[in-house]
């Protein structure tokens, strides 16, 4: 399979992937030196053409879950598939505005209210499946979008500190190192504000949360998966992300556990969906199609300890979520989607003063 394209790899990690931090700041030069001198070692300066037959598939998810179901459709089909890994907003501004027109031909991973606001916007293929397994408010019901994996909202916390079991015990520890991913970046940032809307009952009462929590905050990183690495690593006390990346972390040997907000928390339904300019949509439709089937869902979830959102696998998203002793957030996808622009602004704005 070939993977994320060489000249994206360097750009993807000194700037997608990067912390926004003063640690960050200070640390840069060392790591594009690193990255650098990895590159050249490896012989990846030289940038290969993308075959015209070749699948591209933009992804929002953690890249290996990306690349496992990807390499599982490969050698199923032949068909040879591209990924390039992109935070959720970014990944939406690129599908908005590409390069170059069809330079995608998939969008795969992601919180599915992101989506939404593609498919609004006409940026999605409207695609007929047989998704009978996957429950009707999981999909988009013209066909835009499919959800393929979920995953719950939850503090990413070190074993080595007395952990916040609620978001208002979060904000009331000044000792705390916090990181957050940045909502003008990540998805699931956007969905962290999304909850607090909710749980707060409005978006003024979100902006003061959220500007409270910002004096506690170490950095905010571009990516959703990045906080759980942070705390996996000791750089940190506590990251707020999807619970799979906590565990991914925790099974690598961290001594880290993922703890669900009492008084509430969120979710994420990652979706997939075929772009309405792909140059290779017959294909792209017979890849969309493994993916969203049981074995796709199966194998993507796997790689990242997350839930499959289809009924007839166990367990799965809908599930666990009824199992959760605590309210749950967002189960209209197209209302938060909707809403989602506004709140990034709002955090930007009047949170962050227009700093990001």
């Amino acid at each position: 399979m070939t993977c994320i394209r060489q000249h994206q790899m360097l750009a993807d990690t000194l700037t997608i992937m990067l912390v926004r931090s003063r640690w960050w700041r200070a640390k840069l030069p060392e790591i594009a030196t690193l990255v650098i001198l990895s590159t050249v070692a490896l012989g990846l300066i030289v940038v290969p053409r993308i075959g015209a037959s070749e699948l591209v598939v933009l992804c929002s998810n953690n890249v290996s879950a990306c690349e496992a179901v990807s390499a599982a459709y490969e050698e199923q089909s032949g068909q040879q598939v591209t990924v390039v890994r992109m935070p959720t907003s970014q990944a939406l501004t690129r599908v908005r505005v590409p390069k170059e027109s069809g330079e995608f031909d998939v969008w795969m991973g992601g919180p599915a209210d992101a989506y939404a606001i593609a498919a609004r916007e006409d940026h999605l293929a409207s695609i007929e499946l047989d998704a009978q397994s996957v429950p009707d408010r999981l999909q988009d019901p013209e066909g835009r979008w499919y959800g393929i994996y979920g995953g719950i909202l939850a503090f990413c916390v070190a074993n080595s500190i007395e952990p916040p079991t609620t978001w208002a015990e979060l904000n009331s520890d000044s000792s705390y190192r916090i990181v957050l991913p940045n909502p003008v970046s990540s998805g699931t940032a956007a969905t962290i504000l999304s909850v607090q809307v909710q749980r707060l009952g409005g978006e003024s009462a979100m902006v003061d949360y959220m500007k409270s929590l910002d004096e506690a905050v170490l950095s905010y990183t571009d990516s959703g998966t990045v906080p759980a690495h942070l705390v996996a690593s000791g750089r940190a006390d506590i990251g707020v992300s999807f619970a799979p990346y906590c565990e991914t972390e925790k099974l690598l040997g961290a001594d880290i556990s993922a703890i669900y907000p009492s008084d509430g928390t969120g979710f994420e339904v990652g979706a997939i969906a075929v772009l309405e300019e792909s140059r290779r949509q017959d294909a792209a439709i017979q890849f969309l199609n493994y993916v969203v089937s049981d074995e796709g869902q199966q194998i993507g979830a796997q790689v990242e300890n997350q839930l499959p959102v289809s009924e007839s696998l166990e367990p799965n998203l809908i599930g666990q979520l009824e199992e959760l002793e605590t309210a749950i957030y967002g189960w209209n996808i197209q209302e938060i989607g909707a809403s989602r622009a506004g709140l990034i602004n709002l955090w930007l704005n009047e949170v962050r003063n227009g700093a990001y």
